[in-house]
């Protein structure tokens, strides 16, 4: 019986230990050709930098009903976020970047490089850079993974690394390279439905977690 418990047990475990494996190195890439257009940012959107009222926590700026986005809220979400750990008061949004529902937000301190996509309308903080008023020639979706690519395919030389460094009139500068609507179109299908095979892999986790903590329940009589 011990047996049989441990070769149950160990199945589980090894279905685990291979989801784990998808989930922690799938990284969302793509090949760039060099024939695409290339553009600077300042050309392809309005790029605003996050502000914070002073002093932090002021109750007159801070707790109230505004969401305000941060790097916790992306990493929990990832590419549309719908911040939940901060807010602000209608004040303090006057004193912050209020930004739209499907605004690309990428920070540039805390996590360097990394994008998301705003779920609701929030404020953002001087962390974060803003891509507002995108231009119609690149899609939010293309812009959030091709950020993603240049942060995990680059890491420490690119812009994950160097964007602390840098000012807003700098990354306005950055070139961007852009294919046509349908190709970005192609690009980002793609690279959804690998991340929904990674998601299912995240769920098979979970089911074979609980099959172990309900296999141990069973032996101990609960």
């Amino acid at each position: 019986i011990q047996e049989q418990i441990v070769a149950e047990l160990g199945s589980y475990q090894k279905i685990i230990d291979g989801a784990k494996q998808v989930v922690e190195n799938y990284k969302p890439t793509f090949k760039i050709d060099p024939e695409w257009e290339i553009k600077k940012v300042e050309e392809l959107c309005n790029l605003v930098r996050g502000s914070s009222p002073r002093p932090k926590g002021d109750k007159r700026f801070y707790g109230g009903k505004i969401p305000r986005l941060m790097i916790s809220d992306i990493t929990r979400d990832g590419m549309y976020t719908s911040p939940k750990k901060d807010t602000l008061t209608e004040i303090g949004a006057r004193l912050s970047r209020p930004m739209k529902k499907g605004n690309v937000i990428m920070a540039v301190s805390g996590n360097p490089g990394l994008p998301t996509i705003l779920a609701i309308d929030a404020c953002i903080h001087d962390g974060f850079v803003g891509f507002k008023d995108l231009s119609s020639s690149i899609l939010p979706e293309f812009l959030y993974f091709l950020l993603l690519h240049y942060k995990d395919t680059n890491n420490m030389q690119s812009i994950g690394a160097v964007f602390k460094n840098l000012n807003t009139n700098q990354i306005k500068h950055f070139n961007i390279p852009v294919p046509s609507i349908q190709i970005q179109q192609q690009i980002v299908t793609q690279i959804e439905k690998e991340q929904k095979v990674v998601n299912s892999n995240k769920e098979l986790i979970t089911i074979f977690e609980n099959k172990i903590k309900d296999k141990i329940a069973e032996v101990w009589g609960e």
